[in-house]
This record gives structure tokens, C-alpha cells and sequence, in this order.
């Protein structure tokens, strides 16, 4: 059940960033914020995991995932 609404929220968020191309480059850091929804989706999904657990996630993986998608042609400003 938790993967299908991963993979719902997965979809919807392919569309959100493929529609990022047609913004104005200014605001496109705007949505920095979503590479690390991506991640978050990517980490909820397998046999082992429990949505009812939160899963500590370092504040300097955060910050590289954020800075690598502001050097990615979608997101660059």
C-alpha cells in the first residue's frame, strides 16, 4: 500500500519537475526543495521499511542533494 502511494507521488512529481524547463530561470530555486521529496520517495520504497519510523536523515545529505540539483539543468537558475 505505502508503494503505491509512492509511486503515485513519484508520478506527480515527475510532472512537477518536468515542468520546470518552462519557468523563468530566476524562480526555478525555488523548487530546490524537491530533489530531496524525490529521495525521501526513493527511501520509503523496499521489504524492510517502516512508514511508522521516522528515518533520521543528516542535515549534510540534505544539503549536498539540494547543491548538486542547483548545478542540474531543470533547476538551474
Amino acid at each position: 500500500a505505502i508503494g503505491k502511494l509512492a509511486d503515485e507521488a513519484r508520478s506527480h512529481l515527475e510532472v512537477a519537475l518536468g515542468l520546470l524547463p518552462n519557468l523563468p530561470p530566476q524562480s526555478r530555486g525555488v523548487y530546490l526543495p524537491l530533489v530531496i521529496v524525490r529521495r525521501a520517495l526513493n527511501d520509503v520504497i523496499g521489504p524492510d521499511i517502516n512508514p511508522f519510523v521516522p528515518r533520521p536523515v543528516s542535515r549534510l545529505r540534505i544539503l549536498w542533494t539540494i547543491w548538486l540539483a542547483s548545478h542540474t539543468r531543470p533547476l538551474r537558475g
